[in-house]
Order: C-alpha cells, then structure tokens, then sequence
C-alpha cells in the first residue's frame, strides 16, 4: 500500500487511515472480529448459563447490528 501511494503521488496516510477504519467496521460484523465481541460473549454465556436461548452467542448474532454500524461507518468516511 506504501509503495501503491507514492508511486500514485498519493500520501499514505491518505491510504492508510480509511483502510484502518474500514477494518474495524468490518471487524464488528462478526463474533470473532473484534476482542470486544469475545469478551462481551463470554460475559453473557457465564451470567446466563441457566437460560437455554441466551447462554450461546453464534459467530453471526450479532451481523445485524454490526452491518448496520459498517454502512454507517463508510458513509461517513465516505462525506466527511
């Protein structure tokens, strides 16, 4: 990607940053796509262990709201 940018005379950084932030975004459509998930999934499979619907989190559980949090999040990157 660095050599990418100044061959283009682009600056990386130009490069650099929506690729890091479109990572994160992505990261948050999946149980295993951020550390946070994980955490917040074990948290509610140890408090919830009794209650058969709520102690397991599938690996796409959460894509709805996690895509939701992406479209919004390109459309930001994409106008500011």
């Amino acid at each position: 990607v660095l050599s990418w940018s100044r061959r283009n005379n682009m600056s990386p950084k130009a490069i650099l940053l929506p690729l890091s932030y479109s990572a994160i975004f992505g990261g948050t459509c999946t149980l295993i796509g951020t550390s946070t998930n994980l955490v917040i999934a074990g948290f509610q499979q140890n408090r919830y262990a009794d209650v058969p619907g709520l102690s397991s989190v599938g690996i796409f559980d959460i894509s709805p709201y996690g895509i939701v949090y992406a479209v919004w999040g390109f459309m930001f990157l994409l106008f500011f």
